[in-house]
């Protein structure tokens, strides 16, 4: 909720609230991500920053204070993030420069829906943006993007080890299809899912307004 806790496994307790101070008002956190380098995404309603574990450290990355809800890195080590109803960034990790990409009404190639929930890189190195409507395929060579309609609220993306991308929605969880025409299919249940995870040995695991 308001900031991050560290647990300790070992102890089986918390000792570590940030922010404990004014520093980082709205620092409502949105999601957390690990990162290529081991360290920790910390997506907020104040931007994004990153947290190392092993000093503790927490620093802001992103150049621009908006509401993030998630965050994903490509192989060359672009920065990709969803922001809300200020829609899509991308950090290119070869020139440094930030782009957000909006909703253009007469462009049918900008993103389908400017308020963006969640985004994924596939094993392809595809970027995938979850949007209230949609979910957005981004060409970053191009600049463009690709819309498989939903109808429903893309909160969170996960691939399968098929290639097919689970989908946390408004009204439950889907499975798309990126290889069938983009084929989308409702899994059994219903309800609001803001994530979905694989663990270790295999095992999905959902979150939801019920719980676990």
């Amino acid at each position: 909720s308001n900031g991050v806790d560290l647990f300790d496994p070992r102890t089986e307790k918390f000792y570590l609230h940030w922010p404990d101070s004014g520093d980082h008002k709205n620092a409502f956190t949105a999601r957390l991500r690990k990162r290529k380098d081991g360290r920790i995404w910390i997506c907020t309603y104040n931007g994004v920053y990153v947290a190392d574990p092993k000093t503790l450290n927490i620093e802001r990355f992103s150049p621009y204070s908006r509401h993030t809800y998630d965050i994903a890195e490509t192989r060359d080590g672009s920065v990709v993030a969803a922001s809300s109803e200020w829609g899509f960034y991308y950090v290119d990790a070869n020139t440094g420069e930030t782009s957000q990409f909006m909703h253009e009404q007469n462009n049918p190639k900008s993103i389908g829906d400017q308020f963006s929930r969640s985004v994924t890189v596939d094993s392809h190195d595809r970027i995938w943006i979850g949007t209230r409507t949609s979910l957005e395929l981004f060409n970053p060579q191009e600049k463009s993007f690709t819309h498989y309609p939903t109808k429903t609220e893309v909160l969170c993306i996960m691939e399968n080890p098929d290639g097919k991308l689970v989908l946390g929605c408004h009204d439950g969880r889907y499975v798309f299809d990126p290889e069938n025409g983009g084929k989308l299919d409702k899994l059994p249940g219903k309800g609001y899912t803001q994530s979905v995870m694989r663990d270790r040995q295999g095992i999905v695991w959902t979150s939801s307004l019920r719980g676990l």
